[in-house]
């Protein structure tokens, strides 16, 4: 037993020298299996709504190959992003049938939220903590709901992305005022509200994002600026908005894709602990960093303390901000079916992970307490074994086999 027990013992320091003499070779190979498995992952995985999506974006492929303005317009859970890259899936590819029909338009996605977050890598690398930001980034590439699990639709994957994009961007353009990041922001807003409604809240979370008593007319003249940028994104995209821009708008709240309607008093059919146990169950990191936000909040508010705008606690306000809305949202809304409160679903909070994970990381590092990295360290693993187990097994499988 001592000698199996020495042998291990050899092994592991041999490995550790290994690792730290060949530091960047591992990191590579580290990082390319990830991006591997998840695209194996993806091409082999079922997709929430896959079906859905597909023939939303070939239905929105055919009006634009028989140039039928009338017939692009039409109401859909699906927003004008994934019609566009659907559609330039099916123009590179064309319309085929067989197994892979669904897999490559999520591959397509895919490998758009690669690329948005190796953008983010060089353009945040200076401004947040590259220790931090290399963190958040495998955070991301590892998080079940956030790349490749079943429990959230395609829909929800790219909207999490993008607004990222909008905070983030938001955020370096208060810390440097450079008008890149205010374009990029105003980019990525632009891209929230064609992907999902949702993306309504995210003008809010900028606005409420650094407090009340930062608010001033260059903040002000700078949010204006994004929300130009926004807009003009959203007409170059979807220039068809002007043919029925009420139609357009209410389209969700009136059309063939109708799913709820709004109640001002709702009905109480949801008991006060549903919501943040549905928080809970959607990811245990970002219900963490609520709770450790909102904690911190309270005692700046007891202490009058005003967070510097430097202070990654801000963007922990914003995927705050965006929960309690969708909250506050989600209690008047009555199920067209049931005519009783909507299902608060987990894939409606996605957008919120990264923005709680990256300001509880922050917070690890800020403490560097051993306590606080396994309770992080435990808090994810109970997540992949509870939460999705069958999703990992599939991760791993798609290499295995």
């Amino acid at each position: 037993m001592r000698k199996i027990t020495n042998s291990v013992a050899t092994a592991y320091e041999k490995l550790i020298a290994y690792i730290i003499a060949r530091k960047r070779l591992v990191v590579a190979v580290f990082v390319l299996s990830i991006l591997v498995i998840g695209v194996l992952n993806v091409v082999k995985f079922q997709e929430l709504d896959k079906v859905n999506l597909y023939n939303d974006g070939l239905r929105f492929y055919g009006a634009l190959a028989n140039t039928s303005i009338n017939s692009i317009i039409f109401g859909s859970r699906f927003g004008i992003t994934l019609r566009w890259i659907n559609s330039l899936v099916f123009f590179l590819f064309g319309i085929f049938d067989g197994p892979y029909k669904y897999a490559v338009h999520s591959l397509a996605l895919y490998l758009l939220r690669l690329a948005i977050l190796w953008l983010f890598y060089k353009a945040f690398k200076g401004i947040i903590n590259r220790r931090l930001l290399v963190t958040t980034i495998f955070f991301y590439l590892t998080c079940p709901l956030l790349m490749y699990g079943f429990n959230a639709t395609l829909l929800d994957k790219t909207l999490s992305i993008f607004g990222l994009g909008v905070v983030l961007f938001w955020f370096a353009a208060q810390q440097t005022h450079a008008r890149r990041h205010l374009i990029f922001s105003g980019m990525f807003l632009g891209l929230t509200l064609l992907t999902k409604p949702a993306g309504a809240i995210f003008p809010i979370m900028l606005a409420l994002m650094f407090g009340l008593r930062t608010i001033n007319l260059r903040y002000i003249k700078e949010l204006f600026a994004v929300g130009l940028i926004a807009v003009l994104t959203f007409v170059i995209i979807y220039p068809f908005v002007f043919v029925d821009p009420l139609n357009i708008i209410f389209a969700r709240f009136g059309g063939e894709e109708q799913l709820v309607y709004i109640n001002p008093g709702g009905d109480g059919s949801h008991s006060l602990f549903y919501y943040p146990r549905q928080i809970i169950l959607t990811d245990l990191v970002m219900a963490l960093g609520i709770l450790i936000y909102l904690c911190e909040e309270v005692r700046g508010l007891i202490s009058r303390v005003k967070f510097s705008r430097f202070d990654l606690i801000n963007i922990a306000r914003a995927g705050s901000i965006y929960l309690l809305a969708l909250v506050a949202i989600s209690a008047l809304l009555i199920d067209t079916d049931t005519g009783r409160g909507a299902f608060f679903s987990q894939r409606y909070l996605v957008p919120a992970i990264p923005l709680l994970a990256i300001y509880i990381f922050d917070r690890i590092y800020k403490t560097k307490s051993v306590y606080v990295y396994a309770l992080i360290v435990g808090v994810f693993a109970y997540e992949i074994l509870t939460s999705d187990l069958a999703g990992y097994l599939w991760w791993v499988g798609s290499v295995i086999f």
